[in-house]
């Protein structure tokens, strides 16, 4: 029996520390004032079928560093393959979560195909959104891919989801191109993540600017968003005083990062 007691003393108190908001366990983190920089050290450029690279390197940070094109892909190494004519936003993060961008465009031949997506939000993990494939370059008639289903002609793609979805085309002779989009859902981190963050973990003692990260500022929240992912579906934020997340609440804030952290 007391041994019973003691080891049920014992979970309390570790269930305690692991919910509370200790101001050691994170340093204090200012991406105002980093020092991260991007810069472009070489690019081979796509022709026809073949797909070209872009090789960045970042300095001035914390090391080691990060690499992506949208934000949620990431990768250590600073060469980005498989990438086709046009423009695209790199992205360096260092070992704080600071993040820096940089845009980048690679060109093509006279046999390149050139693709560009547009897209129509959908719902919340629900497939309501739509892409449109715009082609310029290569031979007509286009043949469309989304995600590697079936080929059809028109470039009208519907009840697509949010998230990283990959469009390919292929023109008369054979020559392709490929371009990932991050279709964003509906979910606004100004109208619906940012009050909710704000309201339950940005709470005196906690995130509140005593302990980093300071919720409170929309920087702070989208520097730790992989962390308060992790947090809030692991039901160990907001802190056990507060009351719990809903849901639905839940499912807001993951699906925002998800969509690769917009500042919309």
């Amino acid at each position: 029996m007391k041994l019973n007691s003691l080891l049920l003393g014992f979970l309390l108190i570790v269930n305690v520390l692991w919910f509370s908001c200790s101001s050691s366990d994170e340093p204090a983190i200012d991406c105002s004032t980093s020092q991260l920089r991007l810069s472009i050290t070489d690019q081979t450029d796509a022709d026809c079928s073949d797909p070209g690279t872009l090789t960045v390197q970042a300095f001035g940070g914390t090391p080691p560093y990060h690499y992506s094109i949208d934000r949620i892909r990431w990768q250590g190494e600073g060469t980005l393959t498989n990438l086709f004519e046009g423009t695209y936003t790199v992205t360096a993060r260092d070992a704080t979560g600071c993040m820096t961008s940089l845009e980048a465009t690679l060109g093509g031949t006279d046999r390149s195909v050139s693709l560009s997506l547009d897209f129509t939000s959908p719902d919340c993990d629900l497939p309501n959104g739509t892409i449109t494939a715009s082609v310029t370059g290569g031979t007509e008639p286009y043949l469309f891919k989304l995600n590697g289903g079936n080929e059809q002609s028109s470039n009208l793609f519907d009840e697509v989801s949010n998230g990283i979805n990959t469009v390919s085309v292929t023109d008369s002779e054979g020559c392709n191109s490929e371009r990932d989009v991050v279709v964003v859902s509906k979910v606004s981190f100004a109208a619906d993540v940012f009050p909710l963050i704000v309201a339950n973990c940005a709470v005196i003692g906690c995130h509140d600017g005593s302990r980093s990260p300071d919720l409170r500022e929309s920087v702070g929240i989208m520097t730790a968003a992989a962390r308060i992912k992790v947090r809030i579906t692991e039901r160990t934020m907001p802190p056990s005083d507060r009351p719990a997340l809903e849901q639905s609440e839940i499912d807001t804030i993951v699906c925002w990062i998800d969509d690769g952290v917009p500042d919309n």
